[in-house]
């Protein structure tokens, strides 16, 4: 009896070991499509700004429901506090709508301010400016997402295989 409840304890252990290492080498993918979601809402953005003349509230909606989580919710949540508080900046409260939204998910803090140096031009500026820091954030986008993939590549494997051998080793020293 008591080897079989070591031989479950060695199981689980190994695979809570395992699903650690894949949790890892997931984290940097989670990171990409948060940010390739929000490249695509910028894109959006800028398409807005620049050819349809669209105010910022109704630009921030009509983005919202074109696009996927978080930069849904995030323009969401902008186009509701540009209503809202109509009389503030839009880089204030770009950046108040930022640390709300975007803290639950993948992005680092780097991403975070990135993103709220991109705000800084929102609502103030002519359209082609707006559209320039746009295209700067787009840039940032691209770039950071490409180091990921190669990141992830590269250790994507080995955390899942540390988390499998950690697991490994922790079970045949159980037994």
């Amino acid at each position: 009896m008591a080897y079989c409840l070591k031989g479950i304890g060695a199981v689980m252990v190994f695979a809570a070991c395992a699903l650690a290492g894949y949790f890892y080498a997931r984290r940097d993918m989670q990171r990409v499509n948060a940010l390739t979601a929000l490249r695509k809402a910028f894109v959006l953005l800028k398409g807005e700004i620049r050819y349809a003349l669209s105010p910022l509230p109704e630009a921030f909606t009509s983005i919202a429901a074109r696009c996927e989580p978080p930069a849904a919710q995030l323009f969401i949540n902008m186009a509701d506090k540009l209503a809202a508080h109509g009389d503030e900046s839009a880089a204030a409260l770009w950046q108040e709508t930022l640390n709300y939204t975007v803290a639950n998910t993948h992005l680092t803090n780097e991403d975070i301010t990135r993103l709220a140096m991109l705000g800084q031009a929102f609502g103030y500026l002519d359209g082609a400016t707006q559209a320039n820091s746009l295209d700067m954030g787009i840039a940032y986008i691209d770039e950071t997402c490409a180091a990921l993939r190669e990141h992830s590549a590269k250790s994507g494997r080995m955390y899942r295989s540390v988390g499998m051998l950690c697991g490994a080793l922790i079970a045949i020293a159980l037994l």
